[in-house]
């Protein structure tokens, strides 16, 4: 998926990179995710996997509550931290929400829930 190096990234966002959670293939064997708020990241955690194999991937997030999952496995957590005002997400990109990056690769399903999954319900929705 990443052979030449560029970073590959799927946003949701404002129409900003200020505001902005993201799945990215910084490198070819790793993905990052990363939740900012105000230019601040907030969660921001890299998993070290071969990207070329098929990946299910979840972020969690909620005031105070910050999951990382990738194929049923919880791979970092974080008990604090701030989150956005509602409604401030509103953009879906296949790039770094501002054009850059784009995301090159398969996808077989993208979901946004309103509310945070439990835990358990975020492993088995990753286990491949």
């Amino acid at each position: 998926m990443v052979s030449s190096g560029t970073p590959r990234e799927i946003t949701i966002s404002d129409g900003t990179t200020g505001n902005r959670v993201m799945i990215t293939y910084p490198s070819s064997n790793n993905i990052r995710v990363n939740y900012r708020v105000n230019s601040v990241n907030v969660f921001d955690r890299t998993f070290n996997t071969t990207v070329t194999d098929y990946n299910k991937i979840a972020l969690k997030w909620k005031l105070n509550d910050f999951s990382f999952y990738v194929n049923g496995t919880e791979i970092s957590k974080s008990t604090s931290g701030s989150v956005f005002p509602p409604n401030t997400l509103n953009t879906l990109n296949f790039d770094s929400a501002n054009g850059g990056f784009p995301f090159f690769g398969k996808t077989k399903c993208l979901a946004v829930w309103k509310e945070a999954l439990t835990d358990e319900a975020l492993t088995e929705l990753t286990t491949i």
